[in-house]
């Protein structure tokens, strides 16, 4: 073999082993996990994973994470199923960034403890050098809340749910969690919510926390809401945190107090009196708001640009004989808001 022939094998055997080093690189990602008591309640379960990644390719990688619970009184190490798997998406280059985990459907006070069974989704990855890693036990010490009543007759108490509203159409389904609406009484997927933006309520209705029936208004309690993990958001990972926020000045009050993280402000009540006459042929009231979200640097979408619509509509049908006291179950602390401007 000539030396110019020895040179040129050797050469295209360098490339291919570089090429076979890079395709099969390890894939590695860290985590650590802590139960939040900030977002748990007495039918959900949220951890905060602490994530860091390391040869990651720019798509990123996926893990599946089951909820495990210890029952009370059950022998010590019997832990069994309680919700998932749901698949939870790792960008390239975390370091210590935080992410948020919850399990909805979840008898919360019925377990002392809980573990985290996490599987790495694929081949060459693994998770703190393993391809399934189980964490814990998490002690479950999380107060959950509970509501009183008092009234003169017969008395109803009703947890009203809060539900997240995205704010668009599937034009922005990969950034539509960046920043949400969350509003109490309202099911995204229920018929009171149209287009993912335009949000019906009912004088009298949960959603009209203002305790009256056929007052001729509705009063709504809102947050705002950003890098959330939305069950009804499949398509959307949430970044780790916000480079900008803009919301609409009536919104301002129900910011979260950091655009770190997955957060939510505090409820903020906004009363939509009908009109004396007709709107569109109806004795409507509505109101828009505007909120824009715009990711770190890098990320792909990098912005979610949201319009919200409240709209209160009359009673059309008699409003209950008993008296019923609304309240809103949750165990979030409330925060200081601010206004939070882009640069």
């Amino acid at each position: 073999m000539s030396k110019r022939a020895r040179i040129l094998l050797v050469s295209v055997c360098a490339v291919f082993a570089l090429l076979t080093a890079t395709a099969y690189a390890q894939n590695h990602a860290e985590i650590q996990a802590s139960l939040d008591c900030t977002s748990t309640t007495a039918t959900k379960v949220c951890f905060t994973l602490t994530v860091s990644t390391r040869d990651f390719p720019a798509e990123g990688r996926d893990i599946s994470v089951t909820l495990l619970g210890h029952a009370k009184g059950a022998p010590t190490n019997d832990f069994v199923v309680v919700s998932g798997p749901q698949m939870v998406h790792l960008d390239q280059n975390l370091d210590q960034a935080a992410i948020q985990v919850c399990f909805t459907g979840v008898n919360t006070p019925s377990f002392d403890a809980f573990k985290l069974d996490i599987k790495a989704v694929g081949t060459s990855f693994d998770v703190n050098g393993q391809t399934e890693v189980v964490l814990g036990p998490f002690t479950n010490n999380c107060p959950v809340s509970t509501t009183t009543t008092t009234t003169t007759t017969t008395t109803t108490t009703t947890t009203v749910p809060a539900g997240l509203v995205p704010g668009s159409g599937p034009g922005l389904v990969r950034s539509d969690c960046f920043v949400e609406l969350k509003v109490v009484g309202i099911d995204f997927r229920g018929p009171d919510v149209r287009g993912g933006r335009v949000v019906a309520c009912t004088d009298g209705d949960p959603c009209d926390t203002d305790g009256k029936c056929g007052n001729g208004s509705c009063t709504l309690s809102v947050a705002v809401c950003i890098n959330q993990t939305d069950p009804n958001l499949t398509a959307c990972h949430p970044p780790t945190g916000l480079r900008k926020l803009f919301v609409s000045p009536k919104l301002t009050g129900a910011l979260p107090d950091s655009l770190d993280g997955s957060a939510c402000g505090s409820f903020i009540p906004l009363t939509l009196p009908l009109h004396d006459g007709t709107h569109n042929g109806k004795r409507t009231a509505m109101v828009r708001f505007a909120a824009n979200a715009t990711a770190p640097n890098g990320t792909n979408p990098l912005r979610d640009r949201d319009t919200f619509v409240l709209e209160c509509l009359p009673r059309t049908t008699p409003c209950p004989t008993t008296s019923t006291t609304t309240t809103t179950s949750t165990t979030t602390t409330a925060v200081p808001t601010f206004t939070r401007r882009p640069s």
